[in-house]
């Protein structure tokens, strides 16, 4: 039975960086009798295509699907993967194209079909597109200035000096800790030999700091006026902590309601040591038919006595693992009472449950950048307990950034980091938990508060892309999705968190450059193992800095993060293309 051909027009490689589809003017037509097939196009023949382009599609003139992708090449090879989006034949380059490089879309006989009622008609004629592609990295599009007309003179000078090194140098950074501290990038600094260019702070402590300052104070600005005073540039994110509200389990009241009356480290460098938990203060304050809830601290198991074990005697209260609850019968609590001191083989958080057995279930509210009960989508609604709750944050941070524009202090600001979490898996933090076009939203409700309400003019905006969907490479079209668009953003970072140190990162670079067309300025703005960084500038994706993340041992003490190392760190610091603390100056 002879196959009828697949009536369809192919439309040649409309390729998926901003062209157009030719018009049919252009199409030559060969009539077939009914199907009728196209291999005329516009882009037949095209130069200077974008090298970083990721899909190369084919349109047709009816819904189509890969029928045997063996006999589809580009440039003699079979590519990893294509798809059907209703018209549209794509073929996914998942690393993008190479730079300067002829290309040959091939597709051959019977290797497309109809989609749907047309299943049974196959493309039975050659379809064959030719392209070069230009150079990979191109300047011309990226901004000349910040989105704010209003910025600050330092401001301006930050992003010209940066935007003048982009593409042939690269800005070194650490994070200097959470706590308002320069400890991770001092000790960098000592083991790599040089000081990072650019230093990384949080305002994840912020409630901490309103209410009171008793540990922490953002009011004051010593830690980043010295960074800035010192030839480096202050780069801040924001953890910003929201409500979670924790509804009580009326099938699991101990676990609802707890109140911490002892906790403690175990010594887990001396296995001979204990953990001695004086009871002095709180044990006689218990009662009858109240629990007691162990938490192991460490992960490990845990065992509490009345007696030290080695002395072979004494009363087992816990032996085993996660959260024990023991029940204070007469017994117990005469033997906890009547001792002044409880040994612990591991480290423990102690907390009373009063009358478990008739609890008041009330919910329970913790503060977390985590928090899955606080909505994005209420907060953008006038007269929600949400809208006060951010309201009130803003003025807050708005007061600190204050200060450091008075001081002449440019910020390279970022909030709302990793906002799309890993898109299949689901938000990270609470400002992902509406969807994109909420964060969207609430990225150009925060630029219009800190702009134009607090007139804050040193900040330079850095968008955080995610370029990961389910442990993969993401699509460039989600990207696209949850980008708040260019009049608002004046830098694009995305964080990359790779197992191994010293990986090619060029294809996430690709893809980010793609979704915006490189129209910003591009950063590694958050980075845990280092990666190659020559082999980026080798295929001309320099990331403009980078900022690793913090990192410290069991101990407490600054340690390398991930795999990295001291030798890593120095041969990073010291590649040509590396720019530094003191290789420059913006006073």
């Amino acid at each position: 039975m002879k196959l009828n051909k697949l009536t369809m027009f192919a439309l040649g490689a409309a390729l998926s960086m901003g062209f157009t589809a030719c018009n049919d003017d252009d199409v030559t037509v060969v009539d077939y009798g009914t199907p009728v097939a196209s291999t005329g196009s516009d882009f037949q023949g095209a130069t200077n295509v974008n090298p970083r382009t990721t899909d190369i599609t084919v349109n047709f003139n009816t819904e189509v699907k890969p029928a045997n992708i063996s006999k589809i090449t580009v440039n003699d090879q079979v590519p990893d993967s294509v798809s059907g989006n209703g018209n549209v034949l794509l073929i996914y380059m998942p690393d993008g194209l190479q730079a300067s490089t002829e290309y040959t879309v091939t597709l051959l006989p019977f290797s497309v079909q109809g989609a749907n009622e047309d299943e049974h008609r196959f493309l039975e004629e050659s379809v064959v597109v030719t392209f070069s592609t230009g150079k990979a990295f191109s300047k011309e599009n990226v901004a000349k200035s910040l989105v704010n007309p209003n910025a600050t003179a330092e401001a301006r000078k930050l992003y010209s000096f940066l935007l003048e090194n982009y593409g042939t140098k690269t800005l070194t950074g650490a994070m200097g800790g959470v706590a308002w501290e320069s400890g991770y990038s001092d000790f960098i600094a000592q083991k790599a030999g040089k000081y990072p260019a650019i230093v990384g702070f949080d305002y994840i402590h912020h409630l901490s700091s309103a209410e009171g300052a008793n540990w922490i104070n953002y009011g004051d600005i010593t830690p980043v006026k010295e960074a800035w005073n010192a030839g480096s540039i202050p780069a801040i994110c924001w953890h910003w902590a929201a409500p979670q509200i924790e509804e009580p389990d009326p099938d699991n009241p101990i676990a609802s309601f707890e109140n911490v009356v002892w906790e403690g480290n175990f010594d887990s460098s001396n296995w001979g040591a204990w953990l001695d938990v004086p009871t002095a203060g709180w044990a006689e304050n218990l009662k009858e038919g109240e629990y007691l809830i162990f938490k192991t601290t460490s992960g490990d198991a845990i065992g509490i006595r009345n007696e030290d074990w080695s002395n072979c005697g004494g009363t087992d209260f816990v032996n085993g693992s996660g959260n024990i609850a023991v029940l204070l019968d007469a017994a117990t609590l005469a033997d906890i009472q009547s001792n002044s001191t409880l040994h612990v083989s591991g480290s423990v958080v102690i907390t009373k449950i009063v009358h478990a057995d008739t609890p008041a279930l009330e919910p329970k509210t913790t503060y977390t950048a985590r928090s899955t009960t606080f909505s994005p989508a209420k907060a953008l609604q006038e007269g929600t307990e949400e809208r006060a709750i951010i309201d009130k944050d803003i003025a807050i941070v708005a007061d600190y950034l204050k200060l450091l524009q008075d001081a002449g202090i440019p910020v390279l600001w970022r909030p709302f980091h990793e906002a799309a979490g890993d898109y299949t898996w689901g938000a990270w933090f609470w400002w992902g938990n509406d969807g994109v076009d909420v964060t969207k939203d609430l990225w150009l409700y925060l630029y219009d508060q800190l702009t134009n309400k607090y007139k804050l003019n040193n900040l330079i905006w850095v968008w955080t892309m995610q370029t990961s969907d389910a442990g993969k490479l993401a699509d460039v079209s989600l990207l696209k999705g949850a980008y708040p668009g260019d009049a608002y953003v004046d830098i694009v970072g995305t964080d990359i968190y790779k197992d191994k140190t010293n990986e090619d990162v060029t294809a996430e670079f690709n893809l980010v450059a793609n979704a915006i067309n490189q129209s910003k300025i591009i950063a590694l703005s958050e980075v845990g193992n280092l990666p190659d960084f020559a082999a980026g500038i080798n295929n001309e994706a320099c990331w403009s800095f980078f900022m690793n993340w913090y990192h410290s041992n069991e101990w407490e003490e600054w340690d390398f993060s991930d795999s990295n190392t001291r030798k890593g760190w120095r041969n990073a610091v010291n590649l040509p293309f590396m720019l530094n603390r003191g290789d420059f100056s913006l006073k």
